[in-house]
């Protein structure tokens, strides 16, 4: 055999198949396809650059190559998918669980059906995995905490190695090991944050709530004066809508603090009590995902321990009977730090199962002992709309609310880049990319240009901005608040920013528990600390939402016919939604409506417009 044909021979040899090779640059270029998250990739001839590193392992190696076995992805732990919260109200200690899930699903589920998804979208070929080529368009860990927060990726931070992700040695990454590469950005998809609370008009608003129902000045309110607060509606209710929102009290938010109620020595600060309660923080409360660490049992000693001894007893103990017994280890009546590290090991007092979806009637939040059995003694538990429940221990509020998933701002500013694109959002290339404005596509063209052509069009770049929002989308806030309300707040009680007739009528019963027993008044004491807890997505999470101001507007805009609460007659003529038919409001005549106000108190409650139902059938 001639040196002529062995050089022929090996030249051959080393040429990978016709069907492998880098398309030269005078072959037409296959027109681009637009492939959304989750759509085959099939029949399509990418990528652009050459593969030859799907055989130029052992090419001269006779002898058989040893084929590992495929990897297959099992979690190394999955995350906590609930945080806990320790509360430290004005006397009392709150033990809190919230658990998370997302239609139904641990978040950790949904985080895995979207990696499987976002593998289709990097096997740009259509083959099944990832070669090396490809991986360097993936988003990188550090990068999806961009992601995650509603940020745009620019790969700015290094991507893999094949070696980091490539498990089995193949040179190849199935969709298993993205997932396994992907493990560590699970800790990311639940993430908490406390707000700072936006109050700082409570003491104005309780002066103007006071100011109308405090016929006498004292700064207390007597049963008396509670039993006239219905009267309100005569003076101002401007819409006539049966009700009194914030916006129709006289408030003077440009008064300074420090007077009416807040002067010292005058009415409701006159007692010891009312000025402790107006002078105290509104609480302390510590959240973590998984369990609290035990040091977090310090605070509650330094919280309560008034009198410095190092230990709590009698008053300064902040949990109920059944709790201090199994934590006083040697039964002398007190708790040591060294009890109060047990409480960690102790279920919590409270779980609350916080549930988003994709609209705010499919969201639910329900609230439970632990282990769904019933609320501890002293709790009780209202819930407003099937997203929110409002939790009262004495006059201690603890607000759940489950937010829809939101990612409208993140799709907003995608969109903004998109219209932005040179020439009239046509096809561009990164030659046209000229200018510092278009630094950014510049940067993101190799990712974005899907088919390699050199060339990147709206569909694709709209496609790649699909892909980071499927990231954002599964990342989940839980945002904490605490505050103390204001007068108008509590007697919200189901808190849906308007005092209804009935909430007017039940002032009195209502507020006056929350004092001590015996008391012939209401004061500033019974102003007590609310923690809120709110999930919303991360990219969205940051605002408080349904507060009492703007919880009307909120059900306004989004409301949908309750289900399972009264008659179909009851749910229509309650026009102002607040759970009872007036006279005003009720279609029929007088003799009707006195048919079915059983009780004479001139409003139709939903028992009393279930009961006639059942009658008149």
């Amino acid at each position: 055999m001639n040196l002529a044909l062995l050089a022929a021979l090996g030249a051959a040899a080393l040429s990978p198949p016709s069907h492998l090779r880098f398309p030269p640059a005078a072959r037409p270029v296959a027109a681009a396809v637009s492939l959304a998250v989750g759509s085959p990739g099939f029949g399509h001839p990418r990528p652009a650059r050459p593969r030859g590193d799907a055989f130029a392992p052992g090419l001269f190696n006779s002898e058989p190559r040893i084929v590992p076995p495929p990897f297959r992805f099992t979690p190394d732990a999955e995350p906590p998918p609930y945080l806990d919260a320790l509360f430290l109200g004005q006397s009392r200690a709150y033990r809190v669980r919230v658990v998370v899930t997302v239609n139904g699903r641990p978040a950790h589920v949904g985080w895995a059906a979207a990696v499987r998804k976002l593998f289709v979208a990097f096997d740009r070929d259509g083959d099944g995995s990832l070669n090396r080529h490809e991986l360097e368009q993936i988003f990188s860990l550090p990068g999806l905490k961009e992601l995650a927060g509603g940020q745009f990726y620019t790969q700015a931070f290094a991507v893999p190695s094949m070696a980091e992700v490539d498990r089995d040695g193949d040179r190849r990454v199935s969709p298993d090991e993205l997932l396994h590469y992907y493990q560590a950005a699970t800790a990311d998809l639940l993430q908490t944050r406390p707000l700072a609370a936006n109050d700082e008009n409570a003491d104005r608003v309780t002066e103007a709530v006071l100011g109308r129902l405090d016929a006498n000045g004292d700064g207390r309110l007597s049963e008396a004066e509670l039993r006239k607060a219905e009267r309100l509606l005569l003076t101002l209710d401007a819409n006539e809508d049966e009700c009194l929102s914030l916006g129709e009290f006289p408030v003077n938010y440009a008064a300074k603090t420090g007077t009416g109620m807040m002067a010292a020595g005058a009415g409701m600060m006159a007692g010891d009590q009312e000025k402790k309660a107006a002078d105290a923080p509104p609480g302390d409360l510590f959240v973590k995902l998984g369990e609290l660490p035990g040091d977090a049992y310090n605070r509650v000693l330094g919280r309560y321990d008034a009198d410095k001894d190092g230990v709590l007893s009698g008053d300064e103990i902040p949990f109920d009977a059944a709790t201090t017994k199994a934590l006083d280890a040697d039964g002398d009546g007190k708790l040591s730090l060294t009890e109060l590290y047990a409480l960690g090991k102790r279920p919590p007092d409270i779980v609350a199962t916080m549930n988003q979806a994709a609209t705010a009637a499919a969201c639910s939040v329900a609230v439970t002992g632990f282990g769904g059995g019933a609320l501890p003694p002293g709790f009780t538990a209202r819930r407003t709309e099937a997203n929110r429940v409002i939790l009262r221990s004495g006059a201690t509020v603890l607000d759940f609310a489950a937010t829809p998933a939101d990612t409208k701002g993140v799709r907003q500013r995608f969109d903004r880049v998109v219209a932005s694109l040179p020439g009239g959002g046509g096809v561009i290339t990164e030659a046209s990319l000229s200018g510092t404005q278009n630094q950014f596509l510049r940067v993101i063209f190799d990712a974005a240009d899907r088919n390699g052509d050199g060339q990147l069009t709206r569909r694709e770049l709209t496609d790649y901005f699909q892909w980071q929002l499927a990231v954002a989308e599964q990342a989940l806030l839980v945002n904490t608040t605490v505050s103390r309300p204001n007068l108008f707040q509590l007697l919200d009680d189901d808190r849906d920013g308007k005092l209804s007739v009935r909430e007017l009528r039940t002032a009195w019963e209502r507020l006056s528990v929350l004092e001590p027993e015996g008391s012939r008044f209401v004061t500033r004491a019974i102003l007590q600390p609310t923690a809120r807890f709110r999930l919303s997505n991360a990219a969205a999470g940051g605002f408080e939402v349904n507060t009492p101001q703007d919880a009307a507007e909120v059900r306004a805009a989004q409301y949908v016919e309750p289900e399972g609460k009264g008659p179909l007659w009851f749910r229509k003529m309650d026009r102002n939604a607040d759970g009872d038919v007036s006279r005003a409001e009720f279609l029929g005549d007088a003799a009707d409506f006195a048919k079915i106000d059983a009780d004479g108190d001139g409003l139709i409650s939903l028992a009393e417009a279930v009961a006639f139902d059942r009658r008149d059938k």
